[in-house]
């Protein structure tokens, strides 16, 4: 910590503060553009201020001084002139207000250092450092707007992350993981949401050499999203899960296979309807870039879900729950141009929900007092037709009931007149 010519930890009379700041307006405001020392001594005095202020705990002349650092930073701003390590002392007044519970200080002394933070690229992830544990210490004492200050102006540098080293961006990106995680436990989605809809806004590229930081932002979200049982929160990390795969569409395999891996912890843990967006997401994704052996373990531990669903509210409502997985599925099902590594995963994945669903139509149709699988699939069929809206989606829906249908007659080759109509009604040859 560098140590200052003008001792600012000396104290100074309480009742002196507020005429004191007043004077330092004043002379700031005419040594403009003339002796940057001048300006160093006078910052000196504000620093000196803020700490007095700390020790009487007054509040006004607290408030006042921030505004005063305020005011002496955007005139150097203006100016371009300002010491090198004006940074340190700023943060070492920051982190003094942060100990004394001093928060709303600590927002107006955020505020007051936006130019601060201009000039002074090459401390972004020192800043971000300070951000950060201003922030973890605010949201224990539930003060959510310190988090909200220092998401604006970590959000000011998301655009030029890029040009950043390793190091920086993961402080940068810890300190949003970190806020993301406080609101989580917090139980302030709002805030949550906020944070996944301007990092969205604002997230312009993804450097491949800085995945690892993304990737483990994303899991601890999604970790704390799951046991927070927070739908909407869910709802928004998929939103900013589809940015990131735009910007990143190769992303580390590894990555998907740890989402499959969290996701997989939770089915049967929360309720089945706030993972009904995430699950055919996740597994869309990881289908495409995860490891194979992965997807088919998540592809057999859903099917598994599917089939407990199906016990708990029935066939008509499992189906709505799980409509995003079977989308999925249908998707394979009429997708022609796979390449040659994913043939044989797909045709793995397939047999595996069809067979989950063949399944439960037998289930389904000794519940409902007959054995008619021409009027279990009529009745299956209209469902999904219904819920695949576009051409192309029904298109895909046929192609996979055509190989359910295959398959079922197949496993129940005794029922051959009701097999023959229903493979008829399908378009499958007979």
């Amino acid at each position: 910590m560098p140590t200052r010519k003008t001792n600012a930890s000396r104290q100074l009379g309480n009742a002196s503060l507020l005429p004191l700041l007043k004077q330092i307006n004043k002379d700031l405001e005419q040594n403009y553009g003339k002796d940057l020392a001048v300006t160093n001594m006078l910052n000196d005095r504000i620093y000196q201020v803020v700490f007095s202020a700390l020790q009487y705990s007054n509040r006004p002349a607290l408030l006042d001084a921030a505004e005063s650092l305020k005011f002496s930073y955007g005139l150097s701003y203006g100016q371009k002139k300002i010491r090198p390590d004006e940074f340190v002392y700023w943060r070492e007044i920051v982190l003094a207000a942060v100990v004394r519970g001093e928060f709303q200080a600590v927002e107006y002394l955020l505020e007051s250092a936006r130019n601060l933070f201009r000039m002074f690229e090459k401390n972004r992830g020192d800043i971000a450092d300070t951000l950060k544990i201003a922030s973890d210490i605010a949201a224990k004492e539930k003060c959510f707007f310190i988090s909200s200050a220092a998401l604006d102006i970590i959000i000011y540098w998301i655009r030029k992350l890029d040009k950043e080293n390793k190091k920086v961006v993961g402080q940068m990106i810890g300190c949003l993981a970190s806020m993301g995680i406080n609101a989580l436990k917090s139980g302030d989605e709002a805030f949550f949401r906020e944070i996944c809809v301007l990092l969205g806004k604002n997230m312009i590229s993804v450097n491949q050499e800085h995945e690892p930081y993304w990737s483990r932002l994303f899991l601890h979200w999604l970790d704390n999203s799951l046991k927070n049982a927070s739908e909407d929160s869910i709802a928004a990390w998929v939103k900013l899960l589809d940015v990131y795969k735009k910007l990143r569409p190769g992303a580390d395999t590894a990555f998907y296979s740890e989402l499959l891996q969290c996701v997989s912890r939770f089915v049967g843990k929360v309720d089945d309807f706030m993972l009904q967006s995430l699950t055919g997401r996740v597994f869309k994704y990881s289908f495409l870039y995860a490891d194979q052996s992965e997807t088919i373990m998540s592809a057999r531990s859903l099917a598994l879900c599917y089939k407990s669903a199906v016990d708990s509210y029935g066939w008509n409502k499992a189906l709505i729950v799980y409509r995003s997985l079977f989308l999925t599925a249908f998707h394979l099902a009429g997708k022609k141009d796979m390449q040659d590594g994913y043939t044989a995963i797909r045709e793995t994945v397939l047999s595996i929900f069809i067979d989950s669903l063949g399944q439960s139509a037998a289930i389904c149709a000794m519940s409902m007092g007959y054995f008619n699988s021409l009027k279990v699939f009529a009745l299956w069929r209209e469902v999904f037709v219904f819920m695949s809206k576009s051409r192309s989606s029904r298109q895909r829906a046929d192609a996979f009931w055509r190989l359910l249908a295959e398959d079922w007659c197949r496993q129940h080759p005794y029922k051959a007149e009701d097999n023959k109509e229903l493979l008829k009604v399908f378009g499958c040859a007979i």
